[in-house]
């Protein structure tokens, strides 16, 4: 099922929660690496656990990417047809794939007090 065509979100908190990418599992988001774009997959937005005192977004995505182009660790550029421009931190992850390398965007903030 695609979802719902939407305006991207315009602010960090617009997009930087769960409910804005959860929809998008399983589309492909494209990362620039230099001059260069790479294709990355979600594969999964879950819920994180944390302690905070307020209310937070705690959420970790799981993106996949082909071996041949390899991402470091760090802020990368990202655009999705329904998100929009956006940076987003990403770590490479250790998994048992030996066709796809893995990432993970992990968000943990605050949104009130």
């Amino acid at each position: 099922m695609t979802p719902v065509s939407q305006a991207a979100p315009q602010t960090v908190d617009e997009l930087l929660r769960l409910d804005v990418f959860a929809p998008w599992v399983d589309s492909e988001f494209g990362v620039w690496r230099g001059s260069e774009r790479v294709k990355l997959r979600l594969v999964e937005a879950k819920p994180g656990s944390g302690h905070g005192r307020g209310s937070g977004e705690r959420f970790a995505l799981l993106l996949a990417g082909g071996l041949e182009q390899p991402l470091q660790q760090g802020t990368h550029d990202f655009e999705h047809p329904a998100l929009g421009a956006f940076e987003l931190f990403i770590t490479p992850v250790i998994t048992a794939s030996v066709e796809l390398r893995m990432y993970e965007a992990v968000i943990n903030r605050e949104t009130g007090s």
